[in-house]
Order: C-alpha cells, then structure tokens, then sequence
C-alpha cells in the first residue's frame, strides 16, 4: 500500500505519548483535507503499520475506505501522500506567507518568494497551504508537540519519491500558527475549524452555536448525511470538541464601513468530528 515514513530522529529508544499520537494525527487531519480538496471526498484512512522493534519510524498506510482494493493502490492516494509532503516543504521552507510574492509559471506551478526564502510548488498546493485554516492549524500542531518534547532531534517525512526532514531548530518557529486572512467578497467558501459551543441534537433546523476563533457565530448546517449521524445519537458532543467544515460565509456590503460584513454562516460540509481530548492531544486550542 502507498505510505509515508514518519520518523522521530532522537537518541533514545522510547518516545513521548502526546508527542507520537498529536504528530499522527495532526497527519491524519491533513490527509483528510487534501482527500477532500482534491477528490472532493473524505473517504480515507490512515493505518499505522507494526513498528520493528526499538523503532520509532511509524509507517502509515494510507487506505481508501470507499472502494476495493484496486482503488487502494490508485494514483489518487500517491497524489494525496506527494501533496502532504510537499505541504510540508512549504510550511519548512516560507513559514508565513502573509507578504509572499506569487508569479504563475508554466505546468500549473508557482513560484513563491518571501522574507523566510523561495520555491516551486504546484498551484493547487500552494493554493492549498495559503487558503485552508484547517490544514495550517494541523501543520503547525505537528511542530507544536515535537517543538515540546526535547527528546526529539529532527522530524521526517519519507514516501516512495519524496521526502523531508525538519530540525529541532525550526520546530518553535514553525509551531506558530498563520492565521488565513478572509478575502473580501458577497460569498465566500472557506475551509475552517470551529468549536462547539451548543449543538442541535434534534431534526429541528435550528442553528448550531459555535466559536470561530474567538468569535461566536450561529449556523445551519446542510450537511444531511452529517445531521443524520446527530439525529441517530451517533454522535455525542462534549464541551471543546471540533468541527472541520466547509464554511459559507454569506456577506453584505456596507457603506458606512466601507466594506463586506459577514451576516450568515452555513456549514457545507462536516470532513472531520475532533473531540475535546482529541484537540488538546493536537495543541489545537490555541
């Protein structure tokens, strides 16, 4: 099965829990949301491989939970895993890329420069680390847990053609989150993580109360497949859980400021339920 090679350089033979599982999931989050952009689905999983003994390279299987296992060794997966590293590459090599300077290049490729360096990458990549709150937030948990744990010299990232490696010396910096500057415009779909504050447990159509960041906001969600697991008690909500959502934010101009004012929140689409202990193993409360 196609994989990715996630290796702890470190001198001892023994690694810490929240640094291991908030790294894997914070991969797990990103492979989500590249699925998603990408192939417009969720359907993926990620395994983790029986490690050899006195290792920490944790093998992860990327697995297609919607087909047979033809559809398991498709270009797709190898598409998600090249994305998830070159997504890496950027967040080591631009950090920030608030003041970054795009020129469009032949073969749907970008060239980026700013104050922390410059590279190639894919359009849709970069589109993809410079728009998407919830992948950046999961970029930044990664190093957030490694930068804590001083047992850990270096982080890897291995796939079959690619690969990279970050030292301890980055983690700090990058553990800093970049937060995505919403673009000024009537109606806008963003990629966005929001915290739970009241759900709606019933088939009623009334809004769910949630914290964008710091600000609370009220939403329907339209999301059928998602309401249905609520309605059938499928799903139970405590006090931090995590939404990862595809977010309509519908704006409407104003002339006394000058600007669009957002003034109804609509969730697409639910890609990911992360609880409240989940969040905190991945440094996502912040």
């Amino acid at each position: 099965m196609p994989n990715i090679t996630v290796k702890f350089k470190k001198g001892g033979h023994d690694i810490d829990v929240d640094t291991y599982i908030g790294t894997l999931r914070s991969l797990s989050v990103i492979a989500k949301e590249v699925n998603y952009k990408n192939n417009n689905r969720s359907d993926i999983q990620l395994n983790i491989v029986a490690q050899k003994e006195g290792s920490f390279e944790a093998v992860i299987e990327f697995v297609s939970t919607a087909g047979p296992i033809a559809v398991q060794a498709a270009p797709e997966i190898l598409s998600i895993i090249n994305t998830i590293i070159e997504l890496y590459k950027i967040k080591k090599t631009l950090r920030d890329t608030g003041n970054a300077q795009v020129t469009n290049l032949a073969d749907n490729k970008v060239q980026v420069i700013n104050n922390f360096g410059t590279m190639v990458v894919d359009q849709p990549t970069y589109n993809l680390y410079s728009e998407n709150q919830t992948v950046q937030d999961a970029l930044a948990s990664t190093f957030s847990k490694t930068s804590k744990d001083n047992s850990v010299d270096s982080l890897v990232l291995n796939s079959y053609d690619d690969r990279v490696e970050v030292d301890r010396s980055d983690f700090e910096a990058l553990s800093r989150k970049m937060t995505i500057q919403a673009k000024d415009m009537e109606n806008e779909v963003v990629a966005a993580t929001l915290v739970v504050a009241k759900p709606v447990l019933d088939n009623s159509g009334n809004k769910w109360s949630l914290f964008k960041g710091t600000e609370k906001i009220q939403a329907d969600i339209q999301d059928e497949e998602f309401l249905g697991r609520v309605a059938r008690r499928e799903c139970s909500f405590t006090s931090g859980d995590r939404l990862m959502v595809e977010l309509l934010i519908q704006k409407e101009y104003s002339e006394q400021y000058l600007m669009y004012i957002p003034k109804k929140y609509s969730i697409l689409k639910v890609k990911s339920h992360i609880t409240g202990d989940e969040a905190i193993q991945m440094d996502m409360l912040g």
